[in-house]
């Protein structure tokens, strides 16, 4: 039987205590390790999680460790920031630890979805003693390129609501309510004086030289096993393709790519799902060695497991009609020894006058005065920055929980885009284009690469580049997207542009897999902004696209041939890949239906309860969109609910933000975020209350945040921080 030990204290180097929970399997000794870290709170918010998952660890022979973050949950410190120098240290101790324990075997393998995957990967830079494998998921190596703060050069909008602003309440939040416990409430008083806001400091860093600390993808590469597990429609594919076919000589590297949002492939959208867990066990038993224990691998799966055929499995999605949350995506699983990226054709797509994309070379234009056709009898392709534009789009880099979810049909934005075009003083026509209808099945796999000659008519530009799935009746599905702020071009940055001095501009979309179908045409848009994702720039610019030879979109276009067969032949057969489709879907099916997802209200505020009174134990979830195209766009979603710990304690946590801006002045931007944390130890109850705001002006981002804390309805502690910040071109 399992026994579970909490609260154990791992003492650092600084005397710093860390709590840590542990499950150790029946068997006394001789078993590996694995470790997951997190910020997110091990006693509430994540135990019935984390008892689910290290539970089934235990029953495979492993002692599972799950370790709060230091500053957060029960351990002790003060949590500065993500992923600091601290915090990696930290970690490597830990690993030491558990390699000196009486039940180890010596063996230590990290793994952790999102946060805990990015922690793994920090800890396996270091390369410490017994640290043998690692299950990365959902996670980046390049801070800067690929995590929430900005994409691209992009200060981020939505990405801002959730896991930022929430993490100012949680931070606050005490492990546990011990008031008869010496020290407590001091070491308390200490994490509420001295934790910073990390929004602020991420507000402060707008180069990308200062998001490198902890990126691994500029560190030495990682030369133990790892088994990475990523979505196409999450936010954090690319960082997955490039870390395993970066791999170094004679390290193995697997990959599990599915189609599903940042959440379990087991229980995510949108299916088909995967058995995740079975197969990452059954791998790790290659380098961990567990002992014989209640439940193991069977001969299938430890055979697929060590098939370098079987090293990466992949989902080929085909064309499906545009939803928020699908419950499906029809395609097929491919099984690969190396990536599909090796066997792709470069494939350019001219972007030619009048928003027609074509596969055939075009003739050069003949030059002003020799008597030939100009392209000037076509209206100008032109970019320009109306922040509200873009709400058809996906509401964050990658899919999530409600709202969370993926773009609905793009017309809308292109309906919108028009309406801009046709307002302008001179001709001119949305920056689109679409293809003829393709005579046969087109497969890619890779980062379409946009190239594209822009002249600004100031010192600032951004462009959003989508591609489309179009169908026949019109409907278009987005498949990947890519942001470039034109300040940041040529690597550090920030360079601002020279009016009607041409700049060539090159974007590499979001890695992806798609069988566009015959009869669909490829479609491409290309925003300044993209509502709610981005913050815009402060100027209303404008950007005149260069078309015809030398602008291309370039598809990493894949045979259909007779690797392709053998590899889906191959996944056929795989143990954990579900072919038939159904993961479970998320409710709502659309935007739409969270309306009815709120709380009663008293206070006014959208969606969210009264937060002087009992705070509820149901979930709930609410958005809505106000306001039209060219004036003030306003976007609002509050959404909460209950975790419970060990008996009569429970964690209520909810958070809210209206993201509002204005088209005739993008400059005038603001988020206003508000979060509510309620600790529950029977008959006690500590309140964290955050209410925030970043705005803009021309010059400086403004924030503000005051965290109110109560202990059984008495003030604790107030903090309000306040500071202006530069845009630096953001």
């Amino acid at each position: 039987m399992t026994t579970i030990l909490r609260d154990v204290r791992i003492t650092m180097r600084d005397g710093v205590e860390l709590s840590a929970d542990i499950w150790i399997p029946a068997r006394a000794a001789g078993h590996p390790a694995i470790l997951e870290v997190l910020p997110y709170r091990k006693d509430d918010y994540h135990r019935s999680a984390d008892d689910a998952l290290m539970g089934a660890v235990a029953r495979r022979g492993y002692v599972g460790c799950r370790l709060d973050v230091r500053g957060t949950g029960r351990s002790d410190g003060i949590a500065v920031d993500e992923y600091t120098e601290d915090e990696t240290v930290d970690m490597l101790e830990v690993i030491a630890w558990l390699r000196t324990q009486p039940w180890s075997n010596g063996r230590v393998a990290a793994w952790g979805w999102s946060y805990g995957g990015f922690t793994s990967l920090m800890a396996a830079a270091r390369r410490p003693e017994g640290l043998v494998a690692i299950v990365p998921c959902y996670a980046s190596d390049d801070r800067w390129e690929d995590d929430v703060h900005q994409n691209g050069g992009m200060r981020t909008a939505s990405e801002q609501f959730g896991y930022a602003a929430s993490m100012i309440g949680m931070n606050a939040m005490p492990g546990g309510i011990e008031l008869e416990r010496a020290g407590w409430m001091e070491g308390w008083r200490r994490r509420l004086e001295e934790t910073p806001p990390w929004t602020l400091g991420w507000l402060r860093h707008g180069r990308p030289s200062e998001w490198r600390h902890n990126s691994v993808r500029f560190a030495p590469p990682i030369q133990i096993p790892m088994l990475q597990i990523a979505g196409w429609c999450d936010g954090y594919p690319n960082p997955a393709w490039r870390l395993q076919e970066s791999a170094p000589p004679g390290v193995e590297r697997r990959l599990l790519c599915g189609p599903w949002v940042h959440l379990s492939p087991e229980t995510g959208y949108p299916g088909p799902g995967a058995a995740w867990l079975p197969l990452t066990l059954a791998w790790l038993d290659r380098f961990c060695a567990p002992p014989a224990a209640e439940e193991s691998a069977t001969d299938v799966e430890r055979a697929a497991a060590a098939d370098p055929a079987q090293s990466i499995l992949w989902y080929l999605p085909s064309t499906r009609p545009p939803a928020r949350f699908p419950a499906e995506w029809p395609g097929e699983w491919i099984a690969d020894s190396v990536s599909p990226s090796l066997r792709v054709i470069e494939r350019a797509l001219f972007l030619l006058p009048g928003g027609v994309a074509t596969f055939e070379v075009p003739a050069p234009a003949p030059a002003l005065g020799d008597g030939g056709a100009s392209s000037d009898r076509h209206a100008p392709a032109v970019i320009h920055n109306v922040p509200s534009i873009g709400a058809a789009g996906p509401l964050c880099f990658g899919g999530g929980s409600p709202p969370i979810g993926l773009a609905e049909d793009l017309r809308g934005d292109v309906t919108n885009l028009d309406v801009v075009a046709a307002a302008s003083v001179t001709p001119e026509r949305a920056a689109m284009w679409s293809s003829a209808p393709l005579s046969e099945e087109l497969l890619i796999c890779g980062r379409p690469r946009l190239r594209i000659l822009v002249t600004p008519d100031g010192s600032e530009g951004a462009i959003v580049a989508r591609l489309g799935d179009q169908a026949p009746d019109g409907a278009i599905t987005m498949v990947t997207q890519g942001i470039l702020n034109l300040a940041y071009r040529s690597g550090e940055g920030p360079v601002a542009l020279a009016r009607g001095e041409p700049v060539e501009v090159t974007i590499d979309l979001r890695v992806i897999a798609h069988a566009f179908a015959a009869g669909h045409r490829i479609h491409l848009q290309l925003l300044g902004s993209a509502f709610p994702i981005t913050w815009p720039l402060a100027t209303p610019f404008a950007l005149t696209c260069t078309e015809g030879a030398s602008a291309t979109l370039t598809l990493p276009q894949l045979p259909r041939d007779a690797a392709l067969t053998a590899g889906a032949a191959r996944a056929a057969n795989n143990p954990w890949l579900r072919h038939a489709l159904g993961a479970r879907a998320p409710t709502p099916t659309s935007l739409a239906g969270l309306s009815e997802r709120s709380y009663p209200t008293r206070t006014g505020e959208f969606g969210a309860p009264d937060r002087n009174g009992d705070l509820p134990d149901t979930a709930a979830s609410v958005w809505d969109q106000v306001g039209e195209a060219g004036g003030r766009v306003t976007a609002r979603f509050f959404g909460g609910g209950r975790a419970f710990g060990a008996p009569g304690v429970s964690l209520y946590s909810d958070e809210g933000f209206t993201y509002s801006v204005d088209d005739a002045t993008p400059a005038d931007t603001s988020l206003q975020t508000s979060v509510a944390y309620e600790l529950r130890d029977g008959a006690h109850a500590v309140r964290a209350i955050a209410s925030g705001e970043i705005r803009s002006d021309t010059r400086d981002f403004h924030y503000r945040c005051e965290l109110t804390v109560t202990l059984d309805g008495k003030p604790v502690h107030q903090v309000t921080w306040e500071e202006r910040v530069p845009r630096d071109g953001r």
